[in-house]
């Protein structure tokens, strides 16, 4: 019976002591993605003058990033209101800073 207690005891003892040590901080990693992805809107913005056509091949060799997400850069930047999309779908699509 007191190897009972003894093992309840030391179970909580290391519940306790691995909830200290375990704890993550989730907002870091969320605030770099934010950072880095403001930081590429930024270089985006600033590697084009004013009346500059934008593609997202463009983009892809300015930053080295993929496809998929200099889509969404260029996205993000249309809907915030600094560039406006030409063309509908494909390579024919392009984008004009305003």
């Amino acid at each position: 019976m007191a190897w009972i207690i003894t093992l309840v005891i030391a179970l909580i003892i290391g519940y306790l002591a691995g909830r200290r040590r375990g704890r993550v901080n989730f907002a870091s990693p969320n605030r770099a993605a934010m950072v880095q992805k403001q930081e590429h809107l930024d270089t985006i913005m600033k590697s084009f003058a004013p009346g500059d056509e934008l593609s997202n091949d463009k983009v892809q060799d300015l930053l080295q990033v993929s496809d998929a997400t200099a889509e969404r850069y260029l996205n993000e930047l249309e809907y915030q209101g600094k560039l406006r999309q030409i063309g509908k779908a494909g390579k024919y699509v392009i984008y004009h800073k305003l």
